[in-house]
């Protein structure tokens, strides 16, 4: 149960970042495990991301490659995923990319996870608190304003404290022009719950929809970690139930009577009640045993004459398409005596089938 809610959380996110299922589970799960929570908590690390991607310049799938980098570092500072993700949608909006912010912050978080020796001292004549109990004790926001208050955003200052270029780049921003998107972007975060769903909602009546939750029902359902498919594997049966035809196996010594537009009556053994009537639309180029899945080489060299089977679509013109089914058995019975205008009875085959015509379809 706690499992499918983790799923349900980072499908919802998914589909309302306009994501891959896979990026926003493994984000959100990298970030459950990162901070000990239980799947109970999926649904705000949910809307804390979404907020995130909003408010930032970035997006899911780049969270879902970079943010584990940082995650086990803040949740050792106690630094609430609210405030590490406002500083990444910080930094982000000021046209950081979303690896370099990540990188830049986790600086930042580990000079003050372990502060140098010179950092200490520096602090120390500041008068200002600094180091892992500073930042769980008033938080990283508090820490960096007082940090700039007291250097009054000297560089060579900040340079002794933080140690690394890579902090620098993102202090000087988290504490400057960014200070007050940084700010924001916390109280964004706190309050962010049902910002998922809300956006979901919205997305429930647009047209991707259905496409994204096709392409992530595939990705939770049909494969499993760890199984192999082989190339050319059947995966899912896709139908849509508006657009249905017939594939009738015709006879090979049949074909040459046969031509496209010709009328069919056709009789499906499920419905005969219904007087279903159809036309050619297309005749296929193979027989149906090039298509086997376990093809007959003959390596022997012995044969035997068997009359083929030959594809031939038949679409439907009058009767209900949705009464029918992909494999129902069908009888069809074509009007050769009906000579269309010209054609040379051949077109493209395949595509999916609709109803099959079993036993063979009769030609008169």
């Amino acid at each position: 149960s706690e499992a499918l809610d983790t799923v349900r959380a980072s499908e919802r996110l998914a589909i309302a970042g306009n994501a891959d299922l896979n990026d926003s589970l493994r984000v959100v799960v990298s970030t459950l495990n990162a901070y000990n929570l239980g799947a109970e908590e999926a649904g705000r690390i949910s809307d804390v991301l979404f907020t995130t991607v909003k408010n930032g310049q970035t997006t899911l799938p780049e969270l879902a490659s970079q943010l584990s980098q940082v995650t086990g570092t803040a949740a050792t500072l106690n630094i609430p995923f609210e405030t590490l993700t406002a500083a990444i949608a910080a930094l982000t909006a000021t046209g950081t990319p979303t690896a370099q912010a990540v990188t830049q912050i986790n600086a930042v978080l580990t000079n003050l996870l372990k502060p140098s020796k010179e950092a200490e001292e520096v602090a120390s004549d500041l008068g200002i608190a600094f180091g892992a109990q500073a930042v769980q004790s008033r938080g990283l926001e508090t820490v960096l304003a007082d940090v700039e208050k007291a250097t009054g955003g000297n560089a060579e200052t900040m340079a002794q404290l933080f140690g690394s270029a890579e902090a620098l780049r993102a202090v000087f921003p988290l504490t400057g022009n960014a200070a007050q998107a940084f700010a924001d972007n916390i109280r964004d975060a706190e309050n962010a719950a049902g910002a998922t769903e809300e956006a979901f909602s919205k997305m429930a009546d647009a047209v991707g929809l259905s496409n994204q939750r096709v392409i992530n029902a595939l990705r939770a359902t049909f494969i499993e970690a760890g199984e192999y498919v082989s190339a050319g594997q059947p995966i899912v049966m896709m139908h849509d139930p508006a657009d249905v035809w017939i594939e009738a196996k015709m006879k090979e010594t049949k074909i040459a009577e046969l031509a496209v537009g010709q009328p069919v009556a056709v009789h499906v053994d499920a419905r005969p009640d219904i007087a279903y009537r159809g036309h050619v639309a297309v005749i296929g180029h193979a027989a149906t045993n090039q298509f086997a899945l376990l093809p007959n080489p003959n390596p022997s060299g012995n044969f035997t004459k068997i009359t083929q089977r030959i594809p031939v679509r038949i679409a439907i013109d009058h009767g209900p398409k949705t009464a029918l089914s992909p494999g129902m058995m069908v009888e069809v019975a074509v009007d050769t005596t009906v000579t269309p205008a010209a054609s040379d009875g051949r077109g493209p085959a395949g595509g999916n089938r609709a109803a099959r015509a079993q036993p063979p379809a009769s030609a008169s």
